[in-house]
């Protein structure tokens, strides 16, 4: 009988044993000598299978028995890695990633494990294999004791539980529960300075200090490593260079770096699809390599580290790199821009032009890549959550894709403006300054409004006419204009707004329903004042 109470603490532990089984077995596959790693994959399968006995899954226990019987042959010296072993291993992992998906949606079990089991027993034949796994099993345990401690038992001073499980809904609570704490913080912080009284002060602020003490533990709790993530990526590389017949070498450094779980989550696509091109479109064959006096096998990276508030991901390859000649070719061909509008660029914003929704340089579409939708899926995911890219490429050298993205997206600094007698807010994280000037300096060229601003000109957008404002009431008309000067995609636009009103720490309230996903907009909040401010998607003022 299934243990319902334990299902999701199964899933959660599975998933994991199963994303360092994928690590382990592309370490293997490069070093099929390394008997750590083998002892590791053995030691994740004998879990897993241990697991899913307790729970009754019987179809994880038979297909993660096989697998382990071929583990413990290769341990004892009775058979050697080759590619025929390493391809049926990461089968198993396909299938028992299948037989999960099924437990976690309930679904009747149609995953047939019966012929993969065969085919594991026939891979043994092939190669002289005569396993004994209970034998192998004994000396294991010899070596390494491994105890169960269940719910209930006392366990020693010296195996103290130092960390817990916790329900992905019962810490979004308890942040809503802070968010709300933040707001009143703020609230109360006001009506202290309007009262001026000295002991209501001091008693606020001690209860400032304790709401940002809480405030800080929380937003801890909350950051995942990247290896959470990032831990997928080996195997995605080596299954995808292996179609495209190439040769690859996989690297991470900074995966302990944590980073709030909604961040983790949106960034997942993106990061897929910079891998796939830098090894579609990046990494070259090794024919080609050789011919060019490099290594037949390429290399890709990604390194992460902190900047303040932010954490910077950069994923580098050593591939043919971006020719920007070619990509201006592609943009007059296409006829997106004039010549004279490619030669004002830099050559970032020329590398940049890569992300316009449907541009490719890619002459043949593969299962992967080449559809021109990739790096535009990366770049508006990446900006909608208050991030930024950056590209930089040589030719014949390689390409560095970095993403600056902010820790949390729970709770944010905004600027909060007024737009037509409603107040939004702007995340600070776009805002590079606030300024305001005369109309006399407006100039239009091409249709667009522009102003004078720091030996350039700055392009201006009206808010008021962008989020349809105008629509509902006329935009408050002065001779001097307050505008917002944002740095969006490495450009600057000015944002003229009715009025400026001040900075504030804010909790993000996610769009749904009707709102969700409505242009303009990437959140909501309360204000201390007890109002609703919208949170403007500051990406979404130059698309």
């Amino acid at each position: 009988m299934e243990n319902s109470q334990y299902k999701e603490l199964f899933l959660s532990e599975s998933q994991e044993i199963l994303s360092a089984l994928n690590v382990s077995l592309v370490h293997l596959e490069k070093s099929p000598t390394d008997q750590k790693c083998l002892e590791d994959i053995f030691r994740h399968c004998h879990t897993l299978k241990g697991m899913a006995a307790t729970m009754g899954y019987e179809k994880i226990v038979q297909l993660a028995h096989a697998m382990e019987t071929m583990l413990s042959s290769i341990r004892k010296g009775e058979g050697e890695i080759c590619n025929n072993i390493i391809t049926t291993l990461f089968s198993g992992l396909d299938y028992l990633e299948k037989l999960l998906d099924e437990i976690k949606s309930g679904k009747n079990a149609t995953v047939n494990v019966e012929l993969l089991v065969k085919k594991i027993k026939n891979v043994l034949n092939e190669n002289n294999f005569e396993p004994s796994h209970e034998a192998v099993s004994a000396r294991i345990l010899q070596k390494s004791p491994v105890k169960d401690v269940l719910v209930g038992d006392t366990v020693p001073d010296s195996h103290a539980v130092t960390s817990i499980r916790v329900n992905l809904d019962r810490l979004e609570s308890l942040m809503n529960g802070i968010g709300e704490l933040v707001t009143s913080k703020i609230r109360l912080i006001e009506l202290a300075h309007a009262i001026e009284d000295k002991n209501l002060s001091e008693a606020v602020a001690h209860m400032e200090r304790i709401v940002n003490r809480l405030q800080d533990e929380t937003m801890q709790i909350r950051l995942i490593p990247l290896e959470y993530l990032m831990n997928f990526f080996p195997r995605m590389v080596r299954d995808t260079a292996h179609i495209e017949g190439k040769k690859v070498n996989f690297s991470m450094v900074g995966s302990d770096i944590g980073i709030d779980r909604t961040v983790l989550d949106e960034i997942n696509d993106p990061l897929i699809h910079i891998l796939r091109n830098a090894v579609s479109h990046g990494i070259e064959t090794p024919a080609e390599r050789k011919s060019q006096g490099k290594p037949a096998e390429g290399e890709i990276k990604i390194t992460a580290h902190r900047e303040r508030n932010f954490v910077v991901l950069s994923i580098a390859d050593d591939g043919c790199g971006l020719d920007k000649e070619k990509i201006k070719a592609a943009i007059l061909k296409e006829g997106r821009l004039s010549a004279d509008e490619l030669q004002k660029l830099d050559e970032e914003e020329i590398l940049m032009l890569v992300t316009l929704p449907g541009f490719s340089l890619s002459k043949n579409i593969s299962e992967t890549s080449g559809r021109g939708v990739g790096m535009n899926v990366v770049r508006h995911k990446v900006e909608a959550i208050g991030g930024s890219i950056s590209i930089k490429s040589e030719v014949g050298k390689g390409c560095t894709i970095s993403l600056r993205l902010p820790l949390s997206m729970a709770i944010i600094h905004v600027l909060l403006v007024k737009i037509a007698n409603e107040t939004c807010a702007l995340p600070l994280v776009n805002v590079a300054e606030t300024i305001k000037i005369n109309r006399v300096h407006i100039r239009k060229v091409e249709h667009q409004e522009m102003i004078p601003y720091r030996e350039t000109v700055l392009p201006l957008i009206y808010l008021h006419k962008k989020l349809g404002f105008d629509k509902m009431s006329p935009m408050i008309v002065n001779d001097e204009l307050s505008i917002v000067v944002c740095d969006l995609f490495n450009k600057k636009i000015g944002v003229v707004v009715d009025q400026f009103i001040r900075e504030e720490e804010v909790v993000v309230k996610n769009l749904s329903g009707s709102l969700h996903g409505i242009n303009g907009y990437t959140g909501a909040t309360i204000l201390s004042s007890g109002r609703v401010a919208m949170i403007l998607d500051t990406a979404s003022f130059i698309q």
